[in-house]
C-alpha cells in the first residue's frame, strides 16, 4: 500500500516497510543508479574482514561510482549477525548519514524515520529544539534496516557541555541541562533521550535529536 502525507512517501508491504521524503525522492531520481551503487558498496565492505576495516574508521573513503561513503563506524554483535554500519554518504553535492542495521525490531529503520516525524511535530512549541532532517528509513522482514538523514556538522551536545568549564559558562550549562529534562519529560516514551543523542548548535542555539526509538534496544526478542 503506499499512501502520500505532508512529510513524503511510505510503502507497506508484506515484506518491508519503506518511507522517504519528495526531496530524497528527486535526488534518486536523477541518478536512479544510486541505490544499486549502494547495495554494491555493502557487500564490498561485508568481504573484508571487520577489523581491518575498524582500523580504517574515519579516514578511508569508499567509492562506488556516483557515491562515496566515509565510515563512521562499524560492528557486530556476534558472528551471527549483520554489521552495523555508519556512514557520511555524499551524493553529488549532498552529504547525508547513513545507518545500516540488522535487528529489525530495535526500530533504526522506518520506525525511526516514523519516530523522528512524530517528535518533530511534537517539538513545534520549543523553538530551541529540532530532529535531524531525516531522509529514508526503511526495514524488512530478513533483518536488514537502513535510516538516512542529512548529514549535521554539529558537535555532540555531551561534548559541547564538557567544553564549558569556566564559570562565565555555569548559566548556559545550567539551561542546557534544564532543556534536556523539559526534553525528557515531553518525550518520555523515547529510549536514550540523553546528551549523547542530541547535536548542539551554538551559533541558533538549538538542541537537535536524533537516534529516536520507542523500541527496546534487547539484541534477542523477549
Amino acid at each position: 500500500m503506499r499512501t502520500e502525507n505532508e512529510t513524503g512517501i511510505d510503502f507497506h508491504r508484506s515484506t518491508k516497510d519503506i518511507a522517504y521524503t519528495r526531496e530524497f525522492r528527486d535526488l534518486i531520481r536523477k541518478d536512479p543508479k544510486v541505490i544499486a551503487h549502494f547495495k554494491n558498496l555493502l557487500d564490498r565492505l561485508n568481504n573484508i574482514p571487520l577489523q581491518e576495516l575498524q582500523r580504517e574508521m574515519g579516514s578511508e573513503t569508499f567509492a562506488e561510482d556516483s557515491i562515496t561513503a566515509r565510515l563512521i563506524n562499524t560492528y557486530q554483535w556476534d558472528e551471527e549477525s549483520s554489521r552495523v554500519y555508519y556512514f557520511q554518504l555524499t551524493i553529488g553535492e549532498e552529504q547525508f548519514f547513513v545507518k545500516s542495521e540488522g535487528v529489525p525490531w530495535r526500530g533504526k529503520g522506518y520506525d525511526e524515520y516514523i519516530n523522528t516525524n512524530e517528535v518533530k511535530k511534537r517539538l513545534k512549541e520549543m523553538p530551541w529544539a529540532d530532529t535531524v532532517e531525516f531522509m529514508l528509513g526503511y526495514q524488512d522482514k530478513k533483518g536488514k534496516t537502513l535510516y538516512v538523514s542529512k548529514w549535521q556538522n554539529l558537535p555532540i551536545l555531551r561534548e559541547y557541555m564538557s567544553g564549558l568549564d569556566s564559570e562565565d559558562d555555569q548559566s548556559e550549562l545550567r539551561e542546557l541541562d534544564q532543556k534536556v529534562r523539559q526534553l525528557q519529560s515531553l518525550l518520555p516514551e523515547f529510549h536514550d533521550l540523553t546528551k549523547q543523542n542530541m547535536f548542539y548548535d551554538a551559533r541558533s542555539k538549538k538542541i537537535i535529536l536524533f537516534d529516536l526509538f520507542t523500541e527496546s534496544q534487547d539484541l534477542h526478542r523477549r
